[in-house]
Formats: C-alpha cells, structure tokens, sequence
C-alpha cells in the first residue's frame, strides 16, 4: 500500500517536472476560418503545429505562427507593445505601407495574416493579409476593414481570438498576386492557443 502511494507520488511529480505545457503531438492549437471569401476560399482549418509561440520581454513583441499538419493552412501574426494581461489589440496597415512605391511590411500595433490551400489544387496557398506583406514595392494596397487580435489568457500559454474583416488576397496560387486587386476580399477568424517560448 505503502510502495503504491510513493509510486503514485512518484509519477505524479515527474509530471509536473516534465511540465504540463509541453504540446502534445498533433494536439489542436488553433483554427483559421475564411468566411465571405469573393473567391472561392471560405474553409475551416484546424491548426496544430505551433512554428513560433515567442513573446520577446524586453521589446514587448509578441509572435504566433501556426499550421496546419500538411503546412499548408498558416496562420501568422504579431503584437508590438504586448503586455503581459488580457486585452484586445487592433491591427492597422501603416500608412507609408499603402501606395505603390512605399515600404514593405509595415504596421501599426499588430498584423494578421491567413494563408489556406487554393480550392483547384489543394497544396499550393491563398493568403489574405490587412498589409502589403511581401518585399513587392511596385504594387498598391489600401486595407480598409477591421482587424482586431483579442488576447484572451497569458500565462505560460497564450490564448486568444482574430477577428479581421475584408482582408485583401496578397497570394495567390502560392505566390504573391500581382496584380493585386483590392475586390478581391475575404474575412479572417481565427483562434489560438500555444505555448509561449
């Protein structure tokens, strides 16, 4: 009876050394819905690889990516200015982010983006972004919708909602769309949950 209960006792502190905050293989660690899409993508997603879950102390910088299990479905974004309690954080396109010729990747407060397989092949990525995302300068893109992330829990987890509407289709066929045409539009719900490193 003795033997059992140290045995028990045992187990249950190798548990905790362990940690309950490791990932379980294949566990669920979000999803990524596309829903209005004006072209064909509306798709649920489960996501369940983490690729980055990091929050940057010093710079007060949170980053979350995840996929799906064929690395296919993505969902990406960031925080500047995070504090370590639950809030909501609206995402706005930078406005030297905009015309054609001016800077790249540039945001205010946060950023969202959703990539999910093309509806005619199924590997290769539609993504949708509230900012011109990639190094192309020559081309425009005006985000005129509502993008905001809702950080739900920290802890040694992070958990929270992505609510983003009319987001623009920055990729398509797995390559970034040129030309870009800012009708083409789709709103982004997402949830997460992942470890923070």
């Amino acid at each position: 009876m003795v033997l059992n209960a140290m045995k028990w006792m045992l187990a249950l502190g190798l548990l905790q050394v362990s940690g309950c905050n490791e990932q379980l293989p294949g566990a669920q660690v979000g999803n990524l819905a596309i829903e209005n899409s004006s072209s064909a993508d509306s798709s649920v997603n489960d996501l369940n690889k983490v690729v980055a879950c990091k929050r940057d102390v010093d710079n007060s910088v949170l980053n979350i990516e995840l996929t799906d299990a064929n690395e296919v479905a993505n969902l990406k974004l960031r925080i500047t200015g995070f504090r370590p309690n639950p809030q909501p954080y609206t995402c706005r396109q930078a406005p030297d982010n905009r015309s054609a010729g001016s800077l790249g990747s540039k945001f205010e407060t946060c950023f969202v983006t959703g990539r999910v397989p093309a509806s005619s092949t199924g590997s290769e990525v539609n993504g949708y972004s509230m900012y011109r995302d990639e190094a192309e300068k020559s081309q425009s893109l005006v985000y005129e919708g509502s993008c905001v992330i809702d950080v739900l829990d920290v802890a040694s987890y992070v958990k929270g909602t992505v609510k983003c509407t009319r987001m623009i289709q920055t990729y398509l066929s797995g390559a970034p769309r040129n030309p870009i045409d800012a009708s083409v539009t789709a709103d982004v719900k997402a949830t997460f949950n992942c470890p923070l490193e």
